[in-house]
């Protein structure tokens, strides 16, 4: 395959300039190092990608053998989310491997394993981890309890806020931020007169005062396409290396995302993220001798009225997909 980032950066940015969306793109090959880039150091926001770092980090405890990959955690009903997967389903105290937790949050998107692994490992083990990667715009600091929780539109807030007996008219924009951080933890066994207090302490042990999605649930394609490198070229994670790859190669979701830009026979390593507003996907591709990483985040996506955000978020990912592998398998001009 030739060198075409040139011809490819000029589509890329003319593609993503006309998406009615926030586009960011990240291309490199992990061969020759040529590269392309839309929007490379911006911020975005993760959605499940975010499990890619959370999975960085517990192989390279495995690694460094800080953590067994065979040790046993225990469900807790605290631990369940909603949203993708299956382990909100099982009985409490079923006791999974570490390794079991990994595989579901990243092949099924289990978020009730992300949160497990995200509490046993920690915000603080994570976010050395993304130092250590060398990571500059990447900051996970949520549960995908917290991450779905910024998804409720300001009418479900409100509905919330007469649900507990307070009243929404005069409620300053991060009051409602502050019941999106914190809607999963009221179940209702909370006294009204503890609502105040609960969510003030909540907020309290938030780190570096953070507020928000914008805050502490970003990543960058650089950032992405970094640390596919390092884990790829670099074995950065040792011998667990080709385990990260393993686990991402076996990803059931996102069919219609880079995976569709590509041939069947290709190799696909990756993780997708949806939330409203918010369709992503970011991984290695592999044929035979060949790879390359590639990251395409698509934040800010319209979804009023009847916009079906996931389907044009997929559409720009996929076409993205097509256009990186189009331009590498199409030899150039001055090669001809």
């Amino acid at each position: 395959m030739t060198k075409a980032s040139g011809g490819l950066q000029a589509a890329l940015t003319r593609y993503c300039g006309k998406a009615r969306a926030r586009v960011g793109v990240g291309y490199m090959s992990l061969v020759g190092g040529e590269s392309a880039w839309v929007d490379p150091g911006s911020k975005f926001a993760t959605a499940s990608v975010f499990k890619v770092f959370v999975l960085a980090d517990l192989l390279r405890r495995f690694d460094e053998g800080r953590l067994d990959p065979a040790a046993r955690v225990e469900l807790k009903d605290s631990d369940r989310a909603t949203g993708s997967g299956v382990l909100q389903y099982v009985g409490e105290g079923a006791p999974l491997r570490l390794r079991d937790y990994a595989r579901l949050m990243m092949i099924i998107s289990d978020n009730t394993a992300a949160d497990v692994l995200f509490g046993y490992l920690g915000p603080d083990s994570i976010a050395d981890t993304v130092s250590w990667l060398g990571l500059r715009d990447t900051s996970v600091r949520s549960t995908c309890k917290d991450i779905l929780a910024y998804e409720l539109r300001t009418d479900e807030v409100r509905g919330y806020l007469r649900i507990l007996g307070l009243d929404p008219g005069g409620t300053k924009d991060e009051a409602f931020g502050l019941l999106r951080r914190n809607i999963h933890r009221l179940s209702g066994v909370h006294p009204l007169g503890e609502l105040g207090a609960l969510l003030k302490e909540e907020e309290r042990k938030r780190p570096g005062g953070q507020k928000g999605p914008t805050d502490d649930d970003v990543t960058s394609p650089r950032d992405l396409v970094a640390t596919f490198r390092r884990v790829y070229s670099e074995r950065a994670l040792g011998k667990f290396s080709d385990e990260f790859l393993e686990i991402m190669a076996a990803c059931e979701t996102g069919a219609n995302r880079i995976r569709r830009g590509i041939p069947k026979d290709a190799v696909l390593a990756h993780k997708t993220g949806t939330l409203r507003g918010v369709v992503n996907d970011a991984g290695i591709v592999m044929r035979g001798e060949d790879a390359y990483a590639l990251a395409v985040l698509v934040n800010d996506i319209p979804t009023a009225g009847n916009v079906r955000y996931t389907r044009r978020g997929e559409k720009i990912i996929s076409d993205v997909s097509g256009m990186v592998w189009r331009a590498r398998s199409t030899p150039s001009r001055s090669s001809a």
